[in-house]
């Protein structure tokens, strides 16, 4: 379950924001998305807290429940957005847009336990072959690349702009 930040020690400035993002979308009549990452969740299971099911409650509880809703949420391990998809927001009760982050092997943006049990770095590489977009697709609504994914000075063109387009 989710404990509060006295508990955990896990701080968060989610409520005033939203609160914010609220306000000024009814006081202009305009409306402002947000775009909330599920960051480092490999770790966080580690020591036994679930940022995603806190990310999505309180995003529930602010009304963000539906695809139609100005939110992305958006998270560099797509275990966890898989799990997202398929287990998590189904328990919830929402449906909202899933952004798979594309991360470079080097940056060591996510980990998962490798047959010795052991934490090994993820390997991406698998996002940047021929069908990569085509399997992402089968779980996030869009992608977000590093800039020189889809920006490149190689005349080729950069690796995943033709295959985004799944």
């Amino acid at each position: 379950g989710i404990r509060d930040s006295s508990v955990t020690g896990v701080q968060t400035c989610a409520l005033p924001i939203l609160e914010l993002i609220g306000g000024m979308n009814r006081s202009t009549g305009r409306v402002a998305g947000i775009y909330p990452e599920v960051k480092s969740p490999w770790l966080h299971h580690q020591a036994g807290l679930d940022l995603a099911v806190a990310t999505l409650r309180i995003l529930r509880d602010h009304g963000y429940t539906r695809r139609a809703d100005p939110v992305f949420v958006q998270c560099f391990d797509p275990n966890e957005t898989l799990r997202i998809r398929r287990e998590l927001m189904p328990a919830l009760g929402i449906d909202l847009r899933l952004i798979q982050l594309i991360a470079e092997n080097d940056w060591d943006e996510t980990f998962e336990r490798g047959a010795d049990g052991t934490w090994q770095p993820y390997d991406y590489r698998w996002m940047h072959e021929p069908d990569g977009m085509t399997r992402i697709a089968a779980y996030a609504d869009g992608i977000g690349p590093w800039i020189p994914m889809v920006i490149a000075d190689d005349p080729a063109g950069p690796r995943q702009i033709g295959r985004a387009h799944v």
